[in-house]
């Protein structure tokens, strides 16, 4: 076989001037060391720290961690659950990230670059254009915003879409084995960059590829390469899930057991449904219908709700902050006053930056549509459609309440918004697609003008609406209702500033579409060469996305490692209570209870950072801790000395209960709690109760020392047992693993004992072992959310293991799902240079 070598060296070529491209970008990240300091990555080292601890110590994967929330399963925390089976994607994986940390911008940078490359490719658009629509894709404005923000795993899981969709539409090509490889991969790689938000909403959207493809062969009357494709794909998606089916299954295990599953208890006499809160999920991420014109018009509405006109002088707005504003006495009002006068004037709580999916680049998506034929074509425009409705969560009630209501697993995500991230990959693969189609021998100049006049129209069209807005809309905001009456030149200003910032970026849009626009009609007319207009459009797609991008990612947010995660650098208060060395848990009152891990980098903690919380503790932190927090808060004000610091927590069972030995007053104070009630301790009384929600109201006036509740499910485990207790009694934690405790006890008589470990069903994965001897069906859940034991007269020793059977049998299933992946890639390879050797034959001949 003769090789080509200039061919053949054309795409790595190209992947090595995307990884220069990505370096210089981001050269802070990728040449000299620093680091962004992004909160969701600081956050999810603390949460990490007990668990990498002990995996150095225990050389094996660690499934329990008690280093936030009083305890929890790590699955979703830092448990690779069986990755390091995963040879060839794991190395694809890394290698896409350039073997940097997830947290990487360059890395993170490169894989979008590398993906959609592989896409563009796939849909045959020439190299040269690719890098550049590739160069487009990854300056996408909430690719910026993800990595600024830390939502690291969302933005790696979105790079693998791409190569994704491109192994799927080779399938429906009729490149069964190869696409299958790739497919199977890159599914594979997404599951393990564990964000299955983006993975669930993609394959909603590849459903209705496959509908659009089952619609074109209805009409052709050619059912058989369809339904063989399809086929197709259903084995490379379970290859792909295979090797992550450890990780899938205990999710999916734990998601019954968190905030995501059912509660027991009821309101107004009845049980929730399964899965968040319609007002969780919606109320304060969805998109208005409104907001969508962001997506081409940035500053739509206002852009970051971190930026703001009295704070940064800008607008009219800027001439009353030293008159009209200082004049008002009430400090209420004026900081209602800086509220509406944020940039951002939508309806979700908080925004980091528009959306943005760029002008020119939908204006190439609609070149695309109007230039293609087939199913792509209306599977393209429909995925959008469908991504703006979903966008619009709460906002098109009848649409997505249905879908949370009855589609599988929709209710088990919150932000709908997060699809809208998906929409810039159909924004880019297709307006590219397009814009070489336009220069094609496939479409006649009759076709070609109208199909550039078309997309023209409707871009312009939608951007004439917006300028229109600019002058007859009405820009109330949110907080501007308390205000209207009193103060109504102010609210005046406001609402002309948000306009001038609208009017301001519409005609910026218009520009760059009537420069692009522009561009092509010229190149038709006067029969340029592609080869100068083409970059010439796509540079605008460029500088058009790279130009919002940096209103919200500025370079100087790089900074040395060392002076960026303040979290990890214990206070005055950690320092003087990492002095105990006993097992103990501390409450820290320095930040919110379940939206700071800052504790977690020193301590055990009450508190944490998580999406996904045990639904259990959450009714918990709502329904007791956070009334002992208050109560707490108001006490410590009269104490005067340390020996009335029991009367203070005294009344405080769920902090008792949970061992909190220590509570966090400020980065210099900590104050110990005498009534914490230890590591485990045996109890005199047992209080029976019939429903959940008595169990919980119980807790209220509970001394969990002495008493123990026990709910109407474990009622038989207790019938007719009193404990007697004795001074002699013992129990102690003498071995402290996260997922695997070892107590040792004492008694004359069976006893019954209560640990200050968070509950989780036996039938998911906590064993009891006493003596060594696996004894099932003796843990009992205890005041609600921890744990109890009958422990037998004697000295023992008592083992609490975690051994999820869903990640131990999920493991083996990962094994053999790693090896069909291998050998459906090899089997891929092999066709692949086999259809290339063949090439190579026929045109030597």
């Amino acid at each position: 076989m003769n090789i080509n070598w200039k061919k053949a060296l054309i795409h790595p070529m190209a992947v090595l001037i995307l990884l220069v491209f990505a370096a210089i970008y981001f050269k802070p990240s990728a040449l000299d060391g620093k680091v962004l300091g992004q909160s969701d990555v600081m956050q999810a080292g603390g949460t990490q720290v007990e668990l990498k601890q002990y995996m150095a110590s225990e050389g094996r994967e660690i499934l329990w961690t008690n280093g936030m929330f009083s305890g929890m399963p790590s699955f979703q925390v830092y448990g690779a659950n069986g990755d390091n089976y995963n040879v060839v994607a794991n190395y694809v994986y890394r290698f896409f990230l350039m073997f940097n940390s997830v947290s990487s911008a360059f890395g993170l940078l490169f894989a979008s670059l590398l993906g959609i490359y592989i896409l563009l490719v796939t849909l045959k658009v020439d190299w040269r254009l690719a890098i550049l629509g590739s160069i487009t894709y990854g300056l996408g404005t909430s690719h910026m915003i993800l990595i600024e923000a830390g939502h690291v795993n969302k933005m790696l899981v979105l790079a693998f879409l791409a190569p994704t969709l491109a192994g799927i539409i080779s399938i429906f090509r009729g490149n069964y084995v190869w696409g299958a490889a790739i497919t199977a991969l890159f599914t594979c790689c997404q599951v393990m960059g564990n964000h299955p938000q983006i993975t669930y909403y993609f394959y909603i959207l590849i459903g209705f590829f496959v509908l659009a493809q089952l619609i074109q062969a209805a009409m052709s009357k050619h059912f058989a390469p369809v339904l063989k494709s399809i086929g197709t794909l259903a084995v490379a998606v379970l290859i792909g899930i295979l090797p992550n089916i450890a990780k899938m299954w205990t999710t999916f295990e734990y998601s019954k057991e968190s905030i995501r599953g059912v509660t027991e208890l009821q309101t107004d006499g009845k049980t929730p449904a399964e899965g968040l809160t319609k007002d969780y999920a919606f109320d304060a991420w969805s998109f208005s219908k409104m907001e969508s014109f962001t997506l081409l018009v940035p500053n739509f509405m206002g852009g970051s709700a971190s930026e703001n006109f009295i704070v940064s002088d800008r607008g009219q707005i800027k001439e009353a902050k030293y008159s009209t504003i200082q004049n008002v006495k009430d400090q209420n009002e004026q900081q209602a006053i800086v509220q509406a006068a944020s940039n951002y004037w939508g309806k979700q709580s908080f925004v980091s930056g528009a959306w943005y999916w760029g002008a020119v680049s939908i204006f190439l998506f609609f070149l695309g549509f109007y230039t293609q034929r087939g199913a792509l074509k209306w599977w393209s425009l429909t995925a959008v459609a469908l991504i703006l409705m979903i966008s619009w969560g709460s906002n098109f009630p009848s649409f997505n309440f249905f879908l949370f209501d009855n589609f599988p697993l929709f209710n088990k995500f919150r932000d709908p918004k997060m699809i809208i991230a998906i929409g810039h990959l159909f924004m880019t693969a297709f307006g590219f697609v397009g814009l070489q189609r336009l220069f094609s021998e496939s479409l006649s100049d009759d076709e070609k003008r109208k199909s550039l006049i078309y997309a023209a129209s409707t871009v312009l069209g939608l951007l004439l609406f917006v300028i229109l807005y600019g002058f007859m809309g009405s820009f109330e905001g949110p907080n501007d209702t308390a205000l209207d009456t009193k103060y109504p030149d102010i609210i005046n200003m406001i609402r002309a500033d948000r306009a001038s910032l609208l009017s301001a970026d519409a005609y910026r849009s218009l520009m760059f579409v009537l420069a692009a626009a522009g561009a092509l009609f010229a190149a038709l007319r006067l029969k340029l060469n592609q080869w100068i207009i083409m970059p010439v459009v796509a540079v605008l797609a460029i500088i058009d996305l790279g130009t919002v991008d940096r209103r919200y990612f500025d370079m100087a947010q790089f900074k040395d490692a060392k002076k960026t995660n303040t979290y990890a650098l214990p206070t005055a208060a950690d320092k003087e209570i990492l002095k105990d060395k006993t097992n103990y848990r501390v409450l820290d009152l320095t930040a919110g209870l379940t939206g700071s891990a800052r504790a977690s980098y020193f301590h055990k903690s009450l508190g944490g950072y998580h999406a996904a919380k045990l639904m259990r503790y959450q009714e918990l932190v709502e329904n007791q801790i956070q009334p002992d927090i208050q109560m707490i808060g108001s006490l410590l004000n009269q104490v005067k000395t340390a020996d009335q610091l029991p009367l203070v927590f005294k009344n405080a069972p769920a902090l008792n209960m949970l061992n909190a030995k220590y509570v966090i007053l400020d980065e210099k104070q900590s104050i110990p709690n005498p009534s914490a009630c230890g590591n485990a301790w045996f109890v005199a009384n047992i209080k029976r109760v019939s429903t959940p929600n008595a169990e919980m109201d119980s807790l209220k006036n509970l001394n969990p020392a002495t008493t123990v509740i026990i709910g109407d499910e474990f009622a038989k485990a207790v019938e007719g047992f009193k404990p007697s207790l004795d001074s002699a009694n013992s129990i102690k934690l003498t071995k402290y693993v996260p997922d695997h405790l070892t107590y040792t006890t004492a008694t004359k008589t069976e006893q019954m004992a209560v640990f200050s470990e968070i509950y989780y069903p036996e039938s998911k994965g906590w064993n009891v072992y006493i003596d060594g001897t696996l004894t099932p069906n003796v843990m009992l859940r205890a005041n609600y959310a921890i744990r109890a034991l009958r422990v037998p007269a004697g000295a023992h020793t008592i083992e609490m293991k975690f051994e999820p059977k869903s990640y131990y049998t999920g493991q083996k299933i990962s094994r053999f799902g790693t090896l069909l992946l291998m050998l459906l890639l090899g089997a891929g390879l092999f066709t692949m240079f086999k259809k290339l050797n063949r090439a190579e034959e026929v045109t030597a001949a």
